[in-house]
């Protein structure tokens, strides 16, 4: 993210939703001063463009190679920005500029940059397995290099196959922090947030208090409480997948299996 701000108006504007675990730069004209944004998004540092260094886990800002160029009505700010290695995947270039009157463009998206190429996310394991009992709380690892933030959607299905009908087809979304479950037709979904809420089908009930999602470098953990319903006892198999924002995907991997 890019930002221009006239200095008496910065503290007044909102920071956007992604502020944190971003590389979010700030300048302000009337004091020349260039700002990155810290890693939790709630403060910053600043140096004057050409000298001097910024960083944080996600990028480093260096000042000897930045400067701002006038020219009529445009300013242009050419920006030397070196991402961590960390930081790999297509990341999208948000711009953003204010007056002093407190008008602004709002965040406009005006490009992406593949800091390195992507990596493909992996399914990394299913505990308990074998799971007995009609229900489990079960713990689904899934790991992107890119860094866990990288993971688009994570899904399990507990069958005997891939299907997507009569089957307990569980969808989570990172982004928006909702946990899906699949129809009995395999043809629309309810959701929840982890920590509320319970879903069902035909098939399982997935109980929102005992879901919780835990995220460590580059896995995302998904603790699903999954109880079947009383028809649902055969021995089926656990398949997962994970996709991230390039699309790549695992494919359905099956680790486990499940007899309730």
């Amino acid at each position: 993210m890019v930002d221009i701000r006239q200095e008496s108006t910065c503290a007044t504007i909102p920071q956007p939703d992604g502020s944190a675990n971003s590389c979010y730069v700030t300048y302000a004209p009337g004091t020349n001063l260039l700002y990155l944004e810290n890693n939790a998004g709630n403060g910053t540092t600043s140096i004057t463009p050409g000298s001097g260094t910024l960083s944080n886990s996600q990028c480093t800002i260096n000042g000897s190679s930045s400067s701002v160029v006038l020219s009529g009505t445009t300013l242009t700010l050419n920006l030397a920005v070196t991402a961590s290695s960390t930081y790999t995947g297509i990341q999208d270039i948000f711009m953003y500029a204010s007056d002093n009157s407190l008008a602004n463009t709002g965040w406009v998206n005006k490009g992406t940059w593949n800091p390195a190429p992507n990596q493909p996310p992996t399914v990394v394991s299913v505990t308990p397995s074998p799971a007995t009992g009609p229900s489990n709380t079960f713990a689904l690892v899934y790991s992107d290099p890119n860094g866990a933030l990288d993971l688009k959607y994570v899904d399990v299905i507990f069958n005997t196959k891939t299907a997507t009908s009569n089957t307990c087809y569980v969808t989570y979304a990172p982004a928006t922090n909702l946990v899906y479950l699949y129809n009995n037709a395999g043809t629309g979904t309810t959701s929840l947030t982890p920590g509320s809420g319970t879903l069902s089908n035909s098939q399982c009930t997935i109980t929102g208090s005992g879901t919780s999602v835990v995220r460590s470098g580059d896995n995302l953990t998904l603790n699903l409480a999954v109880t079947a319903s009383g028809t649902y006892t055969a021995t089926v198999n656990i398949f997962m997948e994970a996709i991230d924002n390039s699309p790549a995907t695992t494919g359905w991997v099956n680790p486990g299996t499940w007899t309730p």
